[in-house]
Formats: structure tokens, sequence, C-alpha cells
């Protein structure tokens, strides 16, 4: 029997909407309640048997060339929406969608979101509008305000939750910027309200003085985030980055035996660079376990913010 078959009969068996797989970690069913994991992680090997026995050759090219493709198949007798991508990592993700549930994809943005998004890069045609309920039962007495919408980023599997002044809250899902529906564009006093009760005294200090600040905030249970606030000609913001709550191996990152001989000196510079969610950190977490693992030496880490815990 095909793999794809087994995992989309688990999808029908789970009454899930999707089923997510990436190199190394949980398999992943998304409910309408949320995203629950499984307990054992499947390997890069069987992720990229999946991707080649589902990938047409065209879509195994884009993917290639662009690191994420989308397409439409059949499996277990039913039609699905699968969609994959390549980090620079090396590591691969697969979300397998039953098609039925295309209705309930995101829609086109209004006018009136396509405004307060202020879409400079992205025609607005193309914008959607990531559909998830703001649950405003959601959080527990004094728990801060902010948490709501990061629950909101985690229930829809997005990477990054993007909060402006004046702008609709947006989050990136599989590079993808959305517009997260039923919120109102955010004031400044909100946004400064919701980042002060996270923020300790040193980052607002930070913030104040410098216009910018980087600091690390956690959901006990859910997820832990790293956040840039800054100030804008509009206001205040902030970006939160969800950070990996298990530390990925070498082999699962594609990381090369010469990098990993690194690991063995005693003395010496390593730099690990590359832009923004690129995988340096995921890296270096990786790279620092291994080390832990086969040596006993005391490792100082200094790290603003902490990601990684």
């Amino acid at each position: 029997m095909p793999h794809v078959d087994s995992y989309v009969k688990h999808l029908i068996r789970h009454d899930a909407s999707a089923i997510i797989l990436v190199s190394g970690q949980p398999v992943s069913f998304r409910f309408p309640q949320g995203i629950r994991h499984t307990k054992e992680p499947v390997d890069h090997a069987s992720v990229m048997r999946l991707v080649q026995e589902l990938a047409p050759v065209a879509k195994l090219d884009e993917l290639k060339r662009r690191r994420q493709t989308a397409f439409h198949t059949e499996a277990a007798g039913i039609g699905i929406d699968v969609s994959l991508e390549a980090s620079t990592s090396g590591q691969l993700r697969v979300t397998i969608a039953r098609a039925a549930d295309a209705s309930q994809e995101p829609a086109p943005l209004s006018e009136r979101q396509i405004h307060h998004a202020r879409a400079a890069q992205a025609t607005p045609g193309n914008r959607r509008v990531a559909r998830e309920p703001m649950d405003q039962a959601a959080l527990a007495p004094g728990e801060p305000k902010i948490n709501r919408h990061l629950m909101q980023m985690v229930r829809l599997d997005a990477s990054d939750l993007h909060l402006s002044t004046g702008v609709l809250p947006m989050v990136r899902i599989h590079g993808n910027m959305q517009v997260l529906e039923g919120g109102d564009p955010l004031t400044d006093a909100l946004l400064r309200d919701m980042l002060e009760e996270i923020m300790s005294a040193r980052s607002a200090k930070q913030l104040e003085e410098n216009l910018d600040a980087d600091f690390a905030h956690s959901i006990e249970g859910i997820a832990r985030f790293r956040v840039n606030a800054f100030v804008d000609r509009k206001g205040v913001g902030a970006v939160f980055r969800q950070i990996p709550m298990e530390i990925v191996s070498p082999e699962t990152l594609g990381v090369p035996k010469k990098v990993l001989e690194l690991c063995w000196l005693s003395k010496g510079l390593v730099l690990v660079t590359g832009p923004t969610g690129s995988g340096k950190s995921t890296t270096l977490a990786s790279l620092v376990d291994l080390i832990n693992k086969n040596r006993s030496d005391h490792i100082v880490t200094i790290e603003d913010p902490i990601e990684f815990v």
C-alpha cells in the first residue's frame, strides 16, 4: 500500500482536516480545535519517500527551485490537497488536507482589509485571510492579552505573528502573509498595553530609547516565541516568531560531516550566519545538543533573547 494511503486513512479515521509531517518531528493532525501531535517523530527519509511518491516530476522541480509547491491529487479514495515545503536547512514539510475542505480555505481580502494590511509588496487580489475564530474565553484571569493572538497563531500552525499600529493582525503561514480574520486594526495604545504586559523593565527601556527591542515570551505548555518590538512612523509594532519546542538532530537538518567535526574542536571561532529565518538558531541548538550528548565539557551560552531552553 502506498505510504500516502496510510496517512490519509489516519486522516479519515481521526476525522481531522489535515495531517502535517515535518522531518524529525512528531506527526501532527489539524482539527477545528487546534493542532494535536503524535508521540513518535517521523524521520527525514520517510518524509522524503512520501514527497517522491506524491509529487509529479514538475512539482518536484518546482519544490527544488522555489522551496515550496502545492497540488491536488487522490489517495485512499478521496481527493486531497498537498503542500510541500523545503527549508534552507533541508528539512521537509508535507501538509495533506482533505480537498472537501477547500471551501474553508482563506478567502481573498476585502477592500477594507487590503487597505489596513498595507500590502505594499503583494497584489491585493493574492492576499488571503486566515480563518480562525477568536476565542474570547480562551484566556485565564490575569493572562497577557497578547496570548490570545499567539494561541490563534499556534492553532493556525503559523510561523510568525505580525502586529502593527493601524493594521489588522497578520500571520505567516507556509511563507505567505495572511490577515487574521475577526479582529480590528490595532491602535498604538492597545499594542503598547499588550507589549508592556510581557516585557521586562529592561526591554521596555530599550524600546523607548532605541525604538527597537528583542526579547522572548512563552506560554507554558503551548509554545515559546522570539519577539522583536519596534516603533515606526505610525506607532509601536511587534513580530513574534515561534521557536520549535524540540531540538532537531543534525542528521535531520542535513548538517555536513565537515561541520559536525567542528563539535570536537577544543578551541577556535565558528561563525553561523544567514538571513532571518534561515535556521541559524536551529542549527546552533542542534550542534550544542550533539556536544552535550558526546562530551563532558561545560558549555556557556550568551543569548539575548534566550530561545531554546
